[in-house]
This record gives C-alpha cells, structure tokens and sequence, in this order.
C-alpha cells in the first residue's frame, strides 16, 4: 500500500472533493487544527521531525522526543522567550544538572 493511498481526509471542498488530507498518524492534530486553518502537514514518515503549515504562515514541528526538541531550538539563532541570549541544548541540560 503506498503511502499516498493511507493519507485520510479531513476535509472537503463545495464538490466533495477532498481539500485537506493528512498523515494517519497526525490526523487528530490536523483536525484540531483545521478550525484555524491547516494547509499542509506531514507526519515525518519515521525520518523526520512531522510539520504541519497553518493557513497564517505559522508552522509547527512534532518532534520524536525532549533531545530533538533542544537540538531544533539550539539551532535556531534567535533570542528566548525572554529576549536574551538562547542557550544551546547542552548549556541548560547542564543547567538542569
């Protein structure tokens, strides 16, 4: 069975035709989502981190476990939530001791 053909549908449009489908995987998030407006998503496949694109340019990540979270966020050279310097993954899990 391809992988294409296990998508699920979440929504369709005026025809009936699908509009919006999904990875089974991430369909209950997808549909949560699809009141604000969800225009892609991707589950990631085991490969990869899942992402799923909203309709305002926001996109959101769904990653396997608490490491690939810091490593994506240590990546990003941006300040914290609290405008000051982001600390990498390794600084505040030693800080976390």
């Amino acid at each position: 069975m391809s992988r294409e053909s296990k998508m699920v549908t979440i929504a369709t449009d005026e025809n009936g035709e699908p509009s919006v489908w999904c990875d089974p995987e991430i369909e209950d998030l997808v549909t949560a989502l699809q009141t604000i407006g969800t225009i892609t998503s991707c589950s990631g496949h085991g490969n990869r981190p899942g992402r799923i694109s909203l309709a305002d340019g926001r996109e959101l990540f769904i990653v396997n476990n608490y490491e690939q979270a810091f490593a994506i966020d240590a990546a990003i050279k941006m300040p914290d939530i609290n405008g000051e310097p982001s600390l990498s993954a390794a600084a505040i899990q030693a800080q976390e001791g």
